[in-house]
């Protein structure tokens, strides 16, 4: 698998992300710089999400 596959996986999976287990997952990050990474990605899935919700005007 190259390089652009796996990353185009890993976005499919961090679409997949629950919200509801971010602290526990930042919790149980193996350092500082994999919590502000799973941070970040958590960040990013939800403005996602977020734009879609205000786009199709359901709030």
């Amino acid at each position: 698998m190259c390089q652009i596959e796996k990353l185009q996986e890993l976005y499919d999976e961090c679409k997949k992300m629950n919200f509801d287990e971010t602290s526990d997952i930042l919790e149980k990050a193996r350092s500082e710089e994999e919590a502000r990474f799973f941070a970040l990605v958590s960040d990013l899935i939800l403005q996602q999400k977020q734009e879609e919700v205000i786009a199709a005007k359901r709030f």
